[in-house]
C-alpha cells in the first residue's frame, strides 16, 4: 500500500509542474539578477514578472512583495525589521503563535528595551479581542507612541486549524493607529491572502511550491517603519539583502496562479468522527482549515506517531515543530490542556490526494494502536 500522508500542514509534495518551472528557469536564466549585462537583465525581468504575478493575485502593488526563503525568515524579518533601531516600543502577540514569532518575542524581551505582551486565547484557541483593545488603549495612555507598537497575530493556527477574525483585529489596530502583522503561512494555501493587515508572511512549501521559497507583503506605509536587519546588498528594494533565487521565485509565482482551494475537508472530518465512534478522544478547537487536533487520553502521542509511521501513515504529534521536543505544546497548554493530555495529542491534516480507502485504512490502524497503547 502506498504511503498515506496526513501531515500537509508541515509541508507538501512539490507540484511536478513547479519542478519543471524551476528547472527551466535555472537553465535558461542562470545569471545574477543584479548584473547589468544582458543575461542578468533577462533574469531581473523574470524576477520582476514573478513579483507582478503574485501582486496581481493577492491584490497589492508589486513593490509591496518581497521574496524570502519562507515563513521563519519572513516572520523574523518583519518583526525584527520593525523594531530595528527603535529604543523603545511594544510588541503584542498571542500565546499560540508559531515558534518563529515567539522566539523573536523572547529575543526582544532579553536583548532590547522593547516591551512584549502575550495575549491569551480561549479553550478553542480564539483570541479574546477585547484584551487586544484594552492592552492597546492602556499602552497608549501610558505614553507609548502608536508608531512604536506592532501587533502580530497568526491568521490560522498550525496545530489547531483555528482562524482568527483578522478583519476585527485589523479594525481594532486601526482604531488605535498601530501596525498589524499576520503570519498567514497556514491560511494562504486554503483561502488566499487576507489583506486585513499591514504586513503578512507566506511560505511556498505549504502549497506545492519549493522549500526555501516564500514572500512577505509589506504595505508602502509599513515599509517606512522598517529597517532591514539582514545587512548586505540592495536587493529586494533594499529591504532584504541577498542574491534572489530567481528560478524559485518564478516557480513560486506560477504555483500561486495554479492554487486551487480544496473543499473536501468537511467530509473528511465527518468520516474521522464516525470512524472513531466508541473510542475515547477529544477534538481541540473548531478548525477553519484542514487540520484536526485530537487528544487520546492515556496514549503517548509520540508512540502513536511512530507505530503508524511503520505502517506508512504519516501524522504528527501536536505539530512538526514539537515532534522532537520533550516539552508539551505551548499551543495546547494555552487552550487549557494538561501536560499529560498535550502529550497525548496528534495532528492530522486533510489533502485532496487522500482516497476513501486511505482514510479507512488510517482509521483502522488508528483504532487498533490506540487500543493497544491503552492495554485493551
Amino acid at each position: 500500500m502506498r504511503d498515506i500522508y496526513l501531515d500537509s500542514a508541515a509541508t507538501t509534495r512539490p507540484d511536478p509542474q513547479c519542478l519543471i518551472d524551476y528547472t527551466m528557469a535555472s537553465i535558461d536564466y542562470p545569471y545574477n539578477p543584479s548584473s547589468v549585462y544582458e543575461g542578468g537583465l533577462d533574469a531581473r525581468n523574470l524576477l520582476e514578472d514573478s513579483r507582478r504575478k503574485i501582486a496581481n493575485h493577492v491584490g497589492c502593488l508589486p513593490e509591496e512583495i518581497i521574496f524570502t526563503s519562507g515563513g521563519t525568515e519572513g516572520n523574523n524579518m518583519i518583526i525584527r525589521g520593525f523594531f530595528e533601531g527603535k529604543k523603545e516600543g511594544l510588541f503584542i502577540t498571542t500565546q499560540i503563535e508559531h515558534p518563529s514569532v515567539l522566539r523573536v518575542a523572547e529575543y526582544l524581551e532579553n536583548n532590547t528595551d522593547i516591551t512584549v505582551y502575550y495575549l491569551p486565547v480561549d479553550s478553542l484557541g480564539e483570541l479574546y479581542e477585547i484584551s487586544l483593545d484594552f492592552t492597546l488603549e492602556l499602552a497608549i495612555k501610558e505614553g507609548i507612541k502608536p508608531d512604536d507598537i506592532l501587533v502580530s497575530i497568526q491568521a490560522a493556527n498550525n496545530e489547531l486549524g483555528v482562524a482568527q477574525n483578522m478583519e476585527k483585529i485589523y479594525q481594532i489596530c486601526g482604531n488605535h493607529s498601530v501596525w498589524l502583522h499576520s503570519d498567514q503561512v497556514q491560511l494562504f494555501p486554503h483561502y488566499g491572502a487576507n489583506l486585513n493587515c499591514d504586513a503578512y508572511t507566506v511560505s511556498g512549501h505549504k502549497f506545492g511550491a519549493l522549500r526555501g521559497t516564500g514572500f512577505v507583503y509589506m504595505s508602502k506605509d509599513f515599509q517606512k517603519q522598517f529597517l532591514p536587519y539582514i545587512k548586505g546588498g540592495g536587493q529586494e528594494m533594499g529591504l532584504r539583502a541577498g542574491t534572489e533565487n530567481v528560478a524559485g521565485c518564478y516557480a513560486l509565482a506560477n504555483q500561486i496562479e495554479r492554487l486551487k482551494f480544496e473543499d473536501g475537508f468537511l467530509n473528511f472530518a465527518l468520516k474521522i468522527r464516525e470512524g472513531l465512534d466508541g473510542i475515547e478522544y477529544k477534538q481541540n478547537g473548531y478548525p477553519h482549515i484542514p487540520i484536526l487536533s485530537l487528544t487520546f487520553p492515556g496514549v503517548e502521542a509520540s508512540a502513536l506517531v511512530s507505530l503508524l509511521g511503520e505502517k506508512g501513515i504519516y501524522i504528527s504529534a501536536g505539530s512538526a515543530c514539537h515532534n522532537y521536543s520533550p516539552e508539551p505544546s505551548h499551543v495546547l497548554q494555552a487552550i487549557g490542556l494538561s501536560d499529560e493530555d498535550a502529550k497525548s495529542t496528534i495532528r492530522i491534516c486533510y489533502n485532496s490526494e487522500l482516497t476513501d480507502e486511505d482514510v479507512d485504512y488510517f482509521l483502522e490502524q488508528l483504532r487498533f494502536y490506540v487500543k493497544l497503547l491503552r492495554g485493551v
